[in-house]
């Protein structure tokens, strides 16, 4: 929360407020109407990336869809990315699939997605000069989730293993106990299995791909919609910059930082902090405002409250 504070303190110190307002009420409608259309497309990517994962259960696509946008509409709401959890309950209540093993492909679908962003990146080197902060950053997140991704794949492997010599350690505990932590975690790790089946790993794979190759239009059509004439590249490090931001716990919605990060972002191409944060302001909503309704909707269609998700039990 302080660090969403300052971040908002710094998109805010000396700005034109009228220049921003300006720039909002200028708006192109129709160039905002296509970067919707690439959303929409993007969001049921994910859903279907999501639904293959518990193959070969099967699961109603529309419950993965409801899990997913209830989750998402708590980490707008509820800081840290306390939504993943949420999403966890509601498919594994919703479709009666263990809990512990939703949770460990929800891990599985971060890692997909920050090594995607990782290889945007990767291509922007030759197209691009990075400022010294980007590229320690990048470097630094890189090598983080190169790692997990190593020790995902050795659990994986390693699995019989690592539970049977933690059966030992637990044998101190209660019979029932021991059965129920072993049961939990022998599910999680099966989830982490996903990227061993080389089938499905090329379908995760590709259609991580072509989500976040659809979501560089998206920003780039907010772009032209507020009329920044910045190249493609700039949408591309935009999309980069605020991913690899907000996989930091914020504040409900990433205010003050995902603005501030925009507004860095596009300063390097020479863009205004007035057009900057108006552009962060729409990107922002357009980012959260759909798929929170979208919860909201659906939150009321399966039967849930605010309250009862909020203490709702992951065992």
């Amino acid at each position: 929360m302080i660090l969403s504070m300052v971040s908002l303190a710094l998109v805010l110190r000396g700005l034109d407020l009228a220049a921003v307002g300006k720039a909002l009420a200028q708006i192109d409608y129709a160039w905002l109407a296509v970067a919707m259309a690439f959303y929409f497309v993007v969001l049921w990517l994910k859903v279907t990336r999501w639904w293959l994962m518990f193959h070969p259960h099967l699961l109603r696509k529309r419950k993965v869809l409801s899990a997913l946008c209830i989750g998402y509409l708590f980490n707008a709401v509820m800081p840290a990315r306390l939504g993943e959890l949420v999403r966890t309950y509601v498919l594994g209540e919703l479709e009666g699939v263990s809990k512990a093993f939703v949770l460990s492909t929800i891990v599985v679908e971060k890692i997909l997605d920050v090594l995607m962003v990782l290889l945007l990146l990767v291509c922007l080197f030759p197209l691009m000069t990075f400022p010294a902060w980007v590229r320690t950053s990048g470097a630094t997140v890189g090598v983080l989730f190169l790692v997990l991704f190593g020790l995902v794949l050795a659990l994986t492997q390693q699995r019989e293993y690592l539970l049977s010599q933690l059966s030992s350690v637990l044998g101190c505990l209660p019979e029932t106990t021991g059965r129920a932590i072993l049961k939990h975690l022998d599910s999680a790790i099966r989830g982490l299995d996903i990227l061993r089946g080389r089938d499905l790993a090329i379908k995760l794979w590709g259609l991580s791909l072509v989500a976040w190759l659809l979501t560089t239009p998206f920003v780039m059509a907010l772009l032209f919609a507020l009329h920044i004439p910045v190249p493609y590249t700039a949408a591309v490090f935009v999309l980069c910059v605020t991913s690899l931001g907000m996989t930091v716990p914020s504040s409900p919605g990433y205010l003050g930082t995902f603005h501030y990060l925009v507004v860095v972002s596009l300063s390097l191409f020479g863009v205004g902090r007035e057009p900057a944060t108006s552009f962060a302001i729409v990107l922002h909503l357009c980012t959260f405002l759909p798929i929170s309704l979208l919860g909201v909707m659906l939150m009321w269609h399966e039967n849930y409250s605010l309250g009862r998700l909020s203490t709702a039990k992951l065992h």
